[in-house]
């Protein structure tokens, strides 16, 4: 399915939701919460200051009641001195001298204090201050009477005299104070009356603002209510509607697991170097991806034989060893060239390879570049397969699961034919996968051995002789080199013929690959001669590992044509790597020692470095030198 229908498929139906009106609910609510919380507020502050201003009048009040009584106390001690002054001069008694004193200072004092109190008041202050000098007059004079009785010129007339005096200064003082009294009492009233006013100013403030608060709260809640209902309503909308969409997203997980399990066996497939990683590969990846699949196999079509072996599996079936080989017959894919399903008790023809206990399966044919390359076989869960029952009829399955295996579309949601439509994409991945590996090996096979013997070719010999003798240098372990040459092979061509020849030939280097070590490297090094590379092997096991060769060679019997068989033998060269060795030091003392063997009768083994070796060596130079 192309990616976009399956986007639009995958998407959640459209509902109707009342959110904009919710959400225009919300804000109404929020709004009139917030208007009511800042009314209240309002209140509050407007209820503090007026609380403010009351005890700002509440203090003036107690103010001018302290200045009445100032003033009260002024005239109570002018009183007082007048009463003492009197007194001393009707009686000459000094303690009533100090009573005046007294008293004359506390009248200083209260003066002091309603100037004090009254000092913001100017006409108040000026009045005060007028007080206070007739206050300070009169005092004057009082003391004057005194000095004059203590000094005794003062008689009955001036007494009299003095004291008249006395009572209109303190007639006057009295007149002065109740002037003041009175101002300061109306002020008192002023004030009073403002406090009642503001008292009930505030009171109807603090109402008005209290129940408007209370209505604007008590729309919010009905406004609040009537969102939170709506708001449950779509909220069972929105869970409808989820769940529709989880379970479209459950199926687009599903999705991406099987692309990402696709993907990750194309990767595993592309980083194979040959086919038996990309087997293993297989086992580890397709049971995790088919998810319907309880235990499965591999099998690959053997070319030389023509028989379909299992090369890989998994779950119950990968201890199962009586699946190993099969005729490709067996397989009811293999027969028909494409996927085969057996669902439940349907009267189909079984596959030969399947056990009677297996319900229900799938061989899927890996098809790649025209060539049927082997079957896919993966057991399949009883029950229920994307939405269809397995003991369904197989016809119409058949035709559907062909359909899906000749096209590209992904089968939708519920679709009985999904889990075989990523089967079949995954036996594709292997199949080319499998198909390019095995090109790969034998693009290798040709490149890197001799295709009448299977042995290395000369070119693979060089570069594991240039990396052995690296690996020795730097291990510190023995390398040695044989070099071999097939004796009188040159007559037998001529006498018995080039097929005879390359009989001999196939039994050389089977003896050769029976009597190394999986590790030695056999080589054709050029016509009849060939080369074995021994690492890691000590001077003593590499002489009877070569002297083991010539032996073997000497007692295999060869099949010459018609009928006739002869005797194999062959001359070999044996060199140890020396320090300071390199490839072609080591190849020319090998050959030095083939060349002593030859000369020495051949179907023998020589040593480089012993006798005969040397004497060959010392022809060579000989040779060289003329």
């Amino acid at each position: 399915m192309p990616a976009d229908n399956a986007m639009t498929r995958l998407a959640p139906p459209p509902f109707r939701s009342d959110s904009s009106m919710i959400q225009r609910l919300e804000r109404h609510a929020t709004l009139i919460f917030v208007v009511a919380l800042l009314t209240i507020a309002g209140g509050v502050a407007l209820a503090n200051y007026r609380a403010a201003r009351r005890l700002s009048a509440e203090r003036l009040v107690l103010h001018t009641h302290d200045v009445l009584s100032e003033l009260d106390a002024v005239v109570s001690e002018l009183n007082e001195a007048e009463s003492k002054e009197r007194g001393y001069e009707l009686s000459g008694d000094e303690s009533l001298v100090t009573s005046f004193e007294h008293a004359s200072m506390r009248v200083e004092e209260r003066l002091a204090n309603a100037s004090a109190l009254d000092a913001e008041n100017d006409l108040q202050k000026r009045r005060l201050d007028n007080l206070a000098l007739a206050s300070r007059r009169a005092l004057a004079a009082m003391r004057a009477a005194i000095d004059a009785r203590r000094s005794g010129s003062l008689d009955s007339s001036a007494l009299a005299h003095e004291v008249e005096a006395d009572e209109l200064v303190i007639s006057a003082i009295r007149d002065s104070v109740a002037a003041l009294e009175r101002d300061e009492r109306a002020l008192l009233a002023a004030r009073r009356r403002a406090l009642d006013a503001s008292s009930r100013h505030t009171f109807w403030t603090v109402f008005a603002l209290g129940a408007t608060s209370m209505a604007m709260l008590a729309v919010a809640y009905l406004t609040a209510r009537s969102a939170l209902r709506r708001a449950r309503l779509a909220e069972h909308r929105t869970v409808d509607a989820n769940n529709q969409l989880s379970l479209r997203v459950t199926e687009l997980m599903r999705r991406e697991h099987e692309i990402t399990g696709l993907q990750r066996l194309s990767e595993a497939l592309q980083l194979c170097l040959t086919s038996s990683e990309a087997y293993a590969a297989v086992a580890r990846i397709i049971p995790a991806l088919a998810e319907t699949s309880r235990e499965g196999f591999l099998a690959v079509t053997n070319s030389s034989s023509g028989c379909v072996e299992r090369v890989a599996a998994w779950g119950a079936l990968a201890a199962d060893d009586s699946i190993g080989t099969m005729a490709s017959e067996d397989c009811c894919a293999l027969r028909s060239g494409r996927p085969y399903v057996v669902r439940g008790e349907d009267e189909r023809l079984r596959c030969v390879h399947v056990s009677s206990a297996v319900r229900d399966y799938v061989c899927l044919p890996l098809l790649a570049h025209g060539e049927t390359l082997g079957i896919l076989h993966v057991t399949l869960t009883p029950g229920r397969v994307d939405g269809d029952s397995i003991g369904e009829p197989a016809s119409r399955y058949d035709d559907e699961v062909t359909a899906l295996y000749e096209s590209n579309e992904w089968p939708g949601p519920g679709h009985d034919g999904a889990r075989l439509a990523l089967l079949r994409r995954a036996g594709g991945q292997i199949a080319v996968a499998l198909a390019n590996l095995a090109l790969r090996e034998r693009l290798e096979q040709q490149s890197l051995r001799d295709p009448l013997t299977g042995a290395f070719n000369r070119r693979y010999f060089e570069e594991s002789l240039r990396r052995e003798i690296l690996r020795a240098n730097r291990n510190g372990r023995g390398l040695a080199l044989v070099m071999l040459d097939i004796d009188h092979f040159k007559q037998v061509n001529d006498t018995h013929g080039h097929d005879a020849g390359d009989e001999i030939l196939r039994n050389v280097a089977d003896v050769l690959h029976r009597s190394v070590r999986e590790a030695d490297v056999v080589c054709r090094y050029g016509g009849e001669e060939f080369a074995v590379l021994l690492p890691e092997i000590s001077p003593e096991t590499a002489r009877l590992r070569a002297q083991g060769i010539v032996d073997a060679c000497r007692a295999r019997r060869v099949v010459l044509g018609a009928g006739r068989t002869g005797q194999v033998t062959i001359s070999a060269g044996l060199a140890h790597l020396s320090a300071g060795d390199g490839g072609a030091e080591l190849i020319r003392r090998a050959d030095t020692a083939l060349y002593a063997a030859k000369h020495a009768g051949r179907d023998r083994l020589v040593e480089a470095g012993s006798e005969e070796s040397s004497s060959v060596a010392d022809l060579t130079r000989l040779h060289e030198g003329t």
